[in-house]
């Protein structure tokens, strides 16, 4: 069987949460279970989205490297540093502004929401 891993994460979360803690109900270990059941969902999810996201916010960083005559460097660790030496360097409170902005906009696609919990 050969799955992606947010299938596999996902699968794995729904046979904790579906027939591990269930047994368990009101014991610590079952709270244990559904914890780890829902762990599992909320890495599946991130694991998900984790390529688009990242494809998002590459482009929106050589968006603006580009936009401010600067080298636009191969790899995303580059552009990052490539970012963090423009926000340093530049004396343009609009360029500064977008590009804080694009840095909160990296935290919070990085944040996963809590999956519903299964019925």
């Amino acid at each position: 069987m050969s799955l992606p891993p947010d299938r596999m994460l996902a699968a794995l979360a729904m046979a904790q949460l579906g027939m591990v803690a269930p047994p368990l109900e009101e014991s610590y270990a079952g709270g244990s279970a559904k914890t780890i059941g829902l762990a599992l969902l909320l890495l599946a999810q991130d694991v998900a989205g984790a390529p688009a996201r990242r494809a998002r916010v590459e482009a929106r960083a050589s968006e603006l490297l580009a936009e401010a005559g600067a080298t636009v460097p191969v790899g995303h660790d580059a552009r990052l540093d490539a970012l963090d030496a423009l926000l340093a360097s530049t004396a343009d409170r609009d360029l500064e502004r977008r590009i804080l902005d694009l840095y909160v906009e990296m935290s919070e696609v990085a944040f996963v929401a809590p999956p519903a919990l299964p019925t």
